[in-house]
């Protein structure tokens, strides 16, 4: 054999040894164990379709590589990515970009576990049907994924909630609920306060927000409160929650003994139990006025309106949850109000859906012209992002002009005089 032979035959070796060493290095990407995904709709008392869904995946780290992050891709193309430091950021298909509420949460359990947790919810679109894909990547770029069975869509159907009805009020600290349910395979019935009695905010777990009782009623379509002695008695004068969500496993394990998919369907109202209130001023009108609800340090969307006249029957209800600054128009008969992040609504009080102003967001306040024909708020061109001006607007969507631009950080709380002639503003520096 030649050297030149000799040479290559060792570097040929060399290469080969060389990969296989570097074979043996690549670590082994981190596990995925457990995943559960959550979905379905919910309904509140003034009936808007919200859409969420949720994740919780556990991963096991391998013995040299962590996991740095977690994919979860829904059958839309919408990649949540959750880094395992906590952060994550949505990349979204156009199917629900904008007026979702998002969580994301990661932490480092015991043996080098990470449960991973992702919500979303007020989601604008339904959840149709498809497979959804979970990949892990390790901190080396190890990658390990996993995808579900095609699922069905998510169907429109929820709880049909009849008593107490909603914003009612009970004469008794123990209420009876009735409902029909859409055939779930399990029925939780959950009673919620209007102050939280054991709130450790801001950011507390979600069944820590004032959730006073919670009972398995599978099966049942009517149950006295408290029944299982499991929670306190319902306090006089105080507004609760109370919801009832179904149940029922999409894919129980079957595809994958790693993975368990359910549909929660839940429908949600309000009641108050009757005391003896103090007097109230004997009032020419109605009253609106904004309320925080769980109380403290909060998240933006535990806010509502509520209205009150001179008997406790006329304290209701009259805007969803995330919304402010009412202002009714000065025959009584439309009420707008402003949604966080999403727009300027308005309320005729006839039962009808609320119709929002085109082309509004309104950042700030929602006031109605005395003539019933604009509306004034601030707002600003980004997104939010400071400075905030002053603006008016038809109510048709048309007609949209800058009143008074901010010196420097701030114009707000802008409110018309009597006459329609002046709006008068709060400016705020730096």
């Amino acid at each position: 054999m030649t050297a030149r032979r000799t040479t290559a035959v060792l570097l040929t070796l060399a290469a080969i040894v060389l990969a296989l060493a570097a074979a043996e290095a690549l670590a082994a990407p981190p596990e995925i164990q457990d995943v559960v995904i959550d979905r379905g709709r919910d309904t509140d008392w003034w009936d808007w379709s919200m859409w969420h869904t949720r994740y919780v995946v556990q991963v096991q780290a391998s013995a040299d590589e962590q996991p740095a992050q977690l994919w979860l891709e829904d059958m839309q193309g919408c990649r949540q990515v959750i880094q395992t430091d906590g952060t994550h950021w949505y990349d979204p298909a156009g199917t629900n970009p904008g007026g979702s509420w998002e969580d994301a949460r990661v932490t480092a359990g015991p043996d080098d576990t990470y449960p991973y947790v992702w919500y979303e919810g007020r989601q604008a679109n339904p959840i149709p049907a498809g497979s959804y894909t979970i990949t892990v990547i390790g901190t080396s770029g190890s990658q390990t994924s996993l995808t579900t069975a095609n699922l069905p869509a998510v169907p429109a159907a929820v709880p049909t909630l009849t008593a107490p009805a909603a914003e009612g009020v009970v004469s008794t600290t123990l209420p009876t609920f009735e409902w029909s349910g859409t055939s779930g395979s399990k029925t939780m019935l959950q009673v919620r306060a209007e102050g939280a009695l054991n709130y450790n905010g801001p950011w507390p777990e979600v069944d820590d927000a004032g959730e006073i009782w919670r009972a398995d009623v599978t099966g049942l379509s009517s149950v006295v409160y408290n029944f299982d002695t499991s929670g306190p008695d319902l306090d006089p004068g105080r507004t609760y929650f109370w919801e009832v969500s179904d149940w029922f496993a999409v894919d129980d394990r079957v595809t994958d003994p790693r993975v368990e998919i359910w549909t929660e369907q839940t429908a949600r109202y309000r009641f108050t139990v009757n005391t003896t209130w103090p007097a109230l001023p004997s009032l020419p009108g109605k009253l609106a006025y904004e309320h925080t609800m769980f109380g403290g340090w909060l998240p933006y969307n535990l806010q509502a309106i509520l209205q009150y006249g001179s008997t406790v029957s006329e304290r209701k209800w009259v805007g969803p949850d995330a919304s402010h600054t009412p202002c009714y128009s000065w025959d009584g008969s439309l009420l707008a109000y402003r949604i966080s992040d999403t727009g300027v609504f308005l309320d005729s009080q006839d039962g009808s859906l609320p119709y929002q102003v085109p082309g509004v967001i309104g950042w700030g306040n929602a006031s109605l012209s005395p003539d019933g024909t604009r509306v004034t708020y601030s707002d600003s061109s980004i997104s939010g992002a400071p400075p905030l001006h002053v603006y008016t607007h038809n109510l048709d969507g048309s007609g949209r002009t800058l009143l008074v631009e901010a010196r420097s950080m701030e114009a707000l709380s802008p409110e018309w005089s009597p006459d329609g002639k002046w709006i008068a503003y709060a400016s705020f520096d730096d």
